[in-house]
């Protein structure tokens, strides 16, 4: 339902993707999920404890704009009365990166300074994934991890199922308890989405058993609440970004101007892209027949 791109924060705005689920294979859905998207939850401000040469330049100038703060704060605004928070984790990138740095200094395998607060996160990589950890921390949010690219781990040569408990054990260390003593870990699921769909059945079945029952909130037909205008000049959008990548600024915009439903169903639609400056819009003239033709 919310287009994706290589550029960070596509997703403007919060959006509702709705399934229905079903606890066992082949078995009626008994349950509506309603899946909620914002944009991405990315720190605010830089800070000195990560290395600057790991940092993508254009995401650090991102980071200080004030459409990125709005967006950021409109994200977890969104999170606040939700059933279920779902951390995304990349197993890969865990593995890779996580352990950077002793939780203290040591000099010949003595201890020589204090502890280092979340150190196994401290890699640069993990910045987006360490401030995350904190803001959960601080907020007391409980949470499910689902721990992605698990397949990877294989081709990497790691013990799948003793990574995964002992990613359990350390986020279950370092995420702590809320007020009422609770573990802010609820469950921890490890995942291959692409490669083994199936590893999800055991997050859906969760979802059937530990969501509220109550009447379904929106038609079951339905698979969003965005309505079908935003759909289409967001999917030009989408294809706007994947093709012109770094050449054209984040600020870009589709407005749909002719939007004209034929009697046969065929529908005409006329759309506008609004830049910046018109050096852009030579830009997003040159590569328009490759942009249409994907949307």
């Amino acid at each position: 339902v919310s287009i994706v791109s290589p550029k960070p924060q596509t997703t403007r705005q919060r959006i509702l993707g709705l399934a229905l689920l079903s606890p066992r294979p082949n078995s009626p859905p008994t349950t509506q999920a309603v899946f909620v998207d914002t944009a991405g939850i990315m720190q605010l401000t830089t800070s000195s404890e990560f290395g600057g040469s790991f940092r993508h330049k254009q995401k650090k100038l991102f980071r200080h704009s004030k459409l990125h703060k709005a967006m950021v704060k409109t994200a977890w605004k969104s999170v606040r009365d939700v059933d279920a928070t779902f951390w995304v984790l990349d197993a890969s990138k865990c593995s890779a990166y996580g352990g950077f740095l002793p939780e203290s200094p040591e000099l010949d395998g003595i201890s020589v300074g204090p502890t280092m607060r979340d150190a196994w996160w401290t890699h640069p990589e993990l910045e987006e994934e360490l401030c995350f950890l904190r803001e959960l921390k601080k907020r007391k949010k409980q949470v499910s991890v689902v721990f992605n690219k698990t397949d990877v781990l294989q081709e990497m040569g790691v013990d799948i199922e003793g990574f995964c408990l002992e990613m359990r054990e350390r986020l279950e260390r370092d995420l702590g308890r809320d007020e009422q003593g609770e573990a802010l870990l609820i469950n921890l699921w490890p995942t291959s989405v692409l490669k083994e769909p199936e590893s999800l059945l055991s997050l859906q079945r969760w979802l059937c058993e530990n969501l509220p029952e109550q009447s379904p909130i929106y038609p079951v037909e339905n698979i969003s609440d965005v309505p079908a205008r935003v759909a289409a000049s967001e999917i030009t959008r989408e294809k706007l970004m994947c093709v012109l990548r770094d050449e054209v600024p984040y600020q870009l915009t589709v407005v749909n101007v002719i939007w004209r439903e034929n009697p046969d169903g065929r529908l005409q639609l006329g759309q506008k892209v609004v830049v910046m400056t018109q050096g852009q819009c030579n830009i997003v003239r040159g590569k328009l027949r490759e942009i249409t033709e994907d949307a």
